[in-house]
C-alpha cells in the first residue's frame, strides 16, 4: 500500500503484484486494486459549497473511494495468483462427478442435485465426453472429483480424487458433502482435513476396474 500526492491531492493506493513473470511489465511494478483520494480540485472546479455550523459557506473536500477499482482486474489477479486452481470455496466448479459408465449417470446426477441443495457447485462429466482418464485430466483444476463406479453407485459412495493427487476410496456421499461443505463454508484453503485422505489409496475406484 502506498500514499502519494496525485495532482496535488493526497492519495492512498493499494497495489497487487503479478505472481507470474511479466516481460511487458517492469520489475517491481504492480496493478492498482483500490484507491482512496482526497480531491481539492473538483470542489473548486464546480464551485461547491456548504453551510457550516457557524452559518458560513465553506468549500468541501471531496473523497474519491474505490474499494475495487476493477472487478475484472481483481479476478484476473486471483486467476494468475492461483494458476486457475482456485481454493475449494472459490472454484467455479467445486466438485466434478465422473460416472464410469452410462449405468451410473442417474446416481451422478442425483449427487449433483444434492450438492446444489447444499449450496455447492457441481457438474457431471459423463462417458459421452470421453474415457474416464480423459475426463479426469480435463477436470484437473477442479478441487474435487467424485468417481462413481458400479460398487459406489450401489452403496451411495464415491471414489474421491483431490486436485493434489490424494484419493479417498469408498467414501460415503453424505460424508463427502459434509466435509466439502464445511471447508467451503469456512473459506478454507485446505482441500481436505489432514489425515483424511490416504496417499496409499492409489488404486482405481471400486467397481471401476482400476481405470484412471
Amino acid at each position: 500500500m502506498t500514499a502519494r500526492p496525485l495532482g496535488g491531492c493526497p492519495e492512498l493506493r493499494q497495489k497487487v503484484f503479478a505472481g507470474a513473470e511479466r516481460k511487458w511489465r517492469c520489475p517491481g511494478r504492480g496493478s492498482t486494486l483500490s484507491t482512496v483520494q482526497v480531491d481539492f480540485h473538483q470542489p473548486e472546479q464546480f464551485d461547491l459549497r456548504y453551510v457550516g455550523a457557524d452559518g458560513a459557506r465553506h468549500r468541501p473536500v471531496m473523497i474519491h473511494r474505490s474499494v475495487i477499482g476493477s472487478v475484472e482486474r481483481a479476478v484476473a489477479h486471483l486467476a494468475e495468483r492461483h494458476g486457475g486452481a482456485f481454493p475449494g470455496w472459490l472454484a467455479p466448479t467445486q466438485l466434478m462427478v465422473l460416472p464410469v459408465s452410462g449405468a451410473e449417470l442417474p446416481q451422478a446426477r442425483a449427487l449433483v442435485e444434492r450438492c446444489a441443495a447444499r449450496g455447492l457447485r457441481a457438474a457431471v462429466s459423463g462417458p459421452e465426453q470421453g474415457t474416464l482418464g480423459a475426463r479426469v485430466r480435463a477436470a484437473r483444476l477442479v478441487p474435487y472429483q467424485a468417481v462413481i463406479g458400479a460398487r459406489e453407485a450401489a452403496g451411495d459412495r464415491v471414489a474421491l480424487r483431490l486436485r493434489d493427487g490424494r484419493r479417498v476410496n469408498g467414501l460415503p456421499a453424505a460424508e463427502l458433502l459434509d466435509r466439502v461443505g464445511a471447508l467451503a463454508g469456512a473459506h478454507s484453503t485446505r482441500l481436505w482435513d489432514e489425515g483424511k485422505a490416504r496417499d496409499e489409496d492409489r488404486e482405481g475406484p471400486q467397481g471401476a476396474g482400476g481405470h484412471g
